[in-house]
């Protein structure tokens, strides 16, 4: 799967991820169409082998409770 992404510079760039089970990519796709559609900014974070999109905000109001401390 392909995710073109713009930088908060407005480059252009590609992502692309190898999914294999289709039930993970057709989750994927659900999440990552949400995201496209809410503007949502993410941060991609990649390793050896391995890379993520996530969603910061999200996992700062799971954390704290919502978004009193936004």
């Amino acid at each position: 799967m392909d995710v073109h992404v713009r930088t908060a510079s407005g480059r252009r760039g590609r992502i692309r991820f190898q999914l294999i089970d289709p039930a993970t990519v057709t989750e994927q796709l659900i999440r990552l169409r949400r995201w496209m559609h809410t503007g949502t900014s993410l941060t991609y974070v990649s390793g050896a082998g391995d890379g993520a999109l996530i969603d910061d905000r999200a996992n700062f109001e799971a954390a704290f409770g919502g978004f009193d401390y936004l």
